[in-house]
């Protein structure tokens, strides 16, 4: 039927104009590059691919994996953080990233969350969180001896 209505349209005898295009219908998804392990204290950046518009809005949230809820008031002690990106147009995949600052992190195994509420899909990812290794510098003189072969002299004495 598509093609006979597509060779009405070309007739010679029909002056009416139209485009001819070809779209995919697939579901939505939302991919998180793998993450690694971060420092604690640090700032890092979380990307991602994804088939959904770019200029769309995607929900990025970034929680610690001990997170448990507690009462009004009280201190939890886990840190998190959450923003909302954009989607950026890509070659083959649009993408989209989020910048991270685990300056208040700890130690831990953390969630990452993407979710498009207009697409209505979701996806989640996992990283750890290291402790900061402290890097000490020597202080005060430092002497170094150069390393080598070094020789005694030896004296022989022969008795006759």
């Amino acid at each position: 039927a598509a093609n006979a209505v597509i060779d009405a349209l070309e007739s010679p005898y029909v002056n009416d104009a139209y485009t001819k295009l070809t779209f995919f219908l697939e579901d939505a998804w939302i991919r998180i590059d793998p993450v690694g392990d971060k420092t604690a204290g640090s700032t890092f950046t979380i990307s991602g691919t994804t088939n959904l518009a770019a200029g769309e809005n995607l929900i990025v949230e970034v929680t610690s994996a001990a997170f448990q809820p507690g009462t009004v008031g009280e201190a939890t002690g886990f840190s998190s953080d959450a923003g909302t990106v954009t989607i950026q147009q890509g070659e083959t995949a649009n993408t989209w990233s989020f910048e991270v600052d685990a300056t208040g992190f700890r130690p831990d195994q953390y969630i990452v969350t993407v979710e498009s509420i207009e697409a209505g899909t979701t996806t989640t990812g996992t990283f750890n969180v290291v402790e900061a290794v402290p890097t000490t510098q020597p202080s005060g003189t430092v002497t170094t001896t150069p390393t080598g072969t070094e020789t005694t002299p030896t004296t022989t004495t022969t008795i006759a």
